[in-house]
């Protein structure tokens, strides 16, 4: 991530959760965003969503 122009999100910060629907998660994924490439081709459909749900849990994670 050092590498990268622009920072990778930060799936655990409230602003980032509700910034973006699951739909919108879901094309980023699917399709790619700035420098993440698109994985619709290695993941089913099923599997995104899997990511996306797993995405929203990181934001409902309670740092100790």
């Amino acid at each position: 991530a050092v590498a990268f122009d622009q920072k990778p999100a930060d799936f655990a910060d409230s602003t980032f959760q509700s910034s973006r629907t699951d739909d919108q998660l879901f094309e980023s994924i699917s399709q790619g965003k700035n420098n993440m490439p698109g994985f619709s081709a290695q993941l089913t459909p099923e599997q995104i969503r899997g990511v996306v749900s797993y995405i929203r849990m990181l934001g409902n994670r309670k740092d100790p």
